[in-house]
């Protein structure tokens, strides 16, 4: 009789939402759109879209190649698309948004939001090279051009081996993956 009474009166668990932009996967979403929105624009402010290079590419992990592809395009059709997404109540500022295979990468994890860091290791391999070149060199100047290649190799090892650490991703940071090659990156934001 309890066990009925329990029943008839828990509140049902809401049904995950699914994105519906392909450039922001459905465990990013599922966070993002938990609260009404208060905005009615893009929840991606100001992005930087950067094309991969062919080192970046090189240096990805790779995972399977999975979810709905994004459409291919120039830079310009890439940023619309990005403030064409719909308001939710959480999102992203000024975030570095890598540009594979002719097409946006899909967001997987935004600052922890979406797939456990974990999860996409396990996926995809170690994501200690999978950094975006662009990402470390744009906005400061290097000492020297040994200075920048340093930079570069190291990428952001230390930091993700802290949120090895501490389970989870951290402020700053979001994983993207190509959908159409599987390559898997991480990128900064603005916090």
């Amino acid at each position: 009789m309890i066990s009925r009474l329990r029943r008839l009166f828990r509140r049902p668990t809401p049904a995950p939402l699914s994105s519906p932009v392909p450039w922001v996967d459905d465990a990013v979403w599922a966070v993002w759109s938990r609260r009404q929105a208060e905005s009615t624009t893009s929840p991606i402010w100001e992005p930087r879209l950067r094309e991969v290079s062919a080192d970046d590419r090189l240096r990805a992990a790779k995972g399977a190649q999975s979810g709905i592809f994004c459409p291919r395009g120039t830079l310009e059709q890439h940023e619309q698309l990005l403030r064409s997404t719909p308001p939710v109540a959480d999102g992203m500022l000024r975030p570095y948004w890598p540009v594979c295979c002719e097409a946006l990468a899909t967001l997987i994890n935004a600052e922890g939001a979406g797939h456990t860091l974990a999860d996409i290791e396990a996926a995809a391999g170690p994501l200690d090279g999978s950094h975006l070149e662009a990402d470390l060199t744009e906005d400061w100047t290097p000492n020297s051009p040994q200075h920048l290649a340093e930079v570069v190799q190291a990428g952001y090892r230390e930091e993700i081996a802290l949120m090895r650490r501490d389970g989870g991703l951290g402020d700053g940071f979001n994983v993207f993956q190509c959908r159409r090659c599987g390559r898997v990156y991480i990128a900064s934001c603005e916090t």
